[in-house]
């Protein structure tokens, strides 16, 4: 009997860029509801950039699904890299908060800069010593 193997197929959906066109039916605008989301996210990014700007960046807007960031550690192989999301607040005075792709909450949308500092020393290659 054959030996076959199966390939590991990851299931992508496509991807929105962030400054894509409305002309396009098939693609999603600012305005379908997640702008506010899109906006967190795209603060983040920028802080991000400023964080560490070795981190590889990109907002992920596919059809039907929520906004988030795909941050990844090129030094860490691949192995270092996290979605982030925004959460919406639980009681309407508060303001929304970034969350790790488990859920968990990182901290308030209000302060980017610390969740940017947060997502870096997540992703952080440490060196051992020998």
């Amino acid at each position: 009997m054959a030996n076959h193997r199966r390939g590991r197929h990851r299931l992508r959906a496509p991807l929105v860029p962030f400054d894509q066109s409305d002309g396009d039916q098939s693609t999603m605008s600012i305005s379908d509801g997640q702008g506010e989301a899109v906006q967190h996210l795209e603060n983040l990014r920028l802080a991000l950039n400023t964080t560490d700007p070795a981190l590889f960046v990109r907002l992920v807007r596919a059809q039907g699904e929520p906004p988030y960031l795909h941050v990844n550690n090129p030094a860490g192989a691949d192995r270092f890299a996290e979605d982030i999301g925004v959460r919406p607040a639980q009681v309407p005075e508060d303001p929304h908060r970034y969350v790790w792709s488990w859920g968990e909450e990182i901290t308030s949308v209000t302060t980017p800069e610390i969740a940017a500092q947060r997502v870096r020393n997540v992703l952080a290659v440490h060196q051992q010593q020998m």
